[in-house]
């Protein structure tokens, strides 16, 4: 009798590791996917699409600052502030040259759905709206200020990974449709942008 409950003993010592072991993963993906507050912020290249009507310089530097709730690993809710930088095009007026340099920054709502791959990595799509307000200046034949502002809708997605904890970085693209630039003879246009985030869960 004494030998079976040393040997019972015995065995259920040596499952505890294995049993720790296997219940890791599973707290590791609930502690990195489970609901919750989160903040962001990050940078990279945005481009003003079309919006060119002789020299154009489209491409700058971008930032953004955001935050959202996390309902379960599939679905959160985002809102967050954008600066584009600034667009240059350049042409004529009337046989004389004339320069618009364009600034734009957005207000943003989104919906974002989540796909987990693994219980670190997971990809994701965005679409909601955003307010939009772009100030122009234009140097040379005219020589003025101006502004637009407007509503549109917004797409995007991305690739996200958790390093430790609740840390977690972003690569994504998303692209804002509808600009306007407040420059008279400029259209509509949109804006994309690729950039690279830090987001942290509480």
């Amino acid at each position: 009798m004494k030998r079976k409950m040393i040997l019972a003993a015995c065995g259920l010592l040596s499952s505890l590791p294995l049993g720790a072991h296997a219940q890791a993963p599973a707290q590791e993906m609930r502690l990195n996917m489970d609901s919750g507050i989160y903040i962001g912020a990050g940078g990279g290249r945005s481009r003003s699409g079309d919006r060119c009507v002789g020299v154009c310089d489209t491409t700058d530097k971008t930032w953004t600052v955001y935050g959202g709730y996390q309902f379960n690993r599939f679905f959160a809710l985002e809102t967050g502030y954008s600066d584009f930088g600034q667009a240059t095009t350049s042409g004529t007026l009337f046989g004389l040259p004339v320069t618009a340099r364009i600034d734009t920054t957005a207000w943003e709502f989104l919906a974002v759905g989540s796909l987990p791959m693994t219980d670190k990595f997971s990809v994701y799509g965005k679409f909601g709206v955003f307010r939009y307000y772009s100030d122009a200046s234009t140097t040379g034949a005219a020589i003025g200020t101006s502004s637009a502002k407007g509503t549109e809708y917004t797409i995007g997605g991305g690739l996200q990974y958790v390093f430790a904890g609740n840390f977690a970085g972003r690569l994504e693209w998303q692209r804002y449709n509808d600009v306007g630039s407040g420059t008279p003879g400029l259209e509509k246009d949109f804006i994309s942008v690729w950039r690279v985030t830090g987001r942290y869960k509480f």
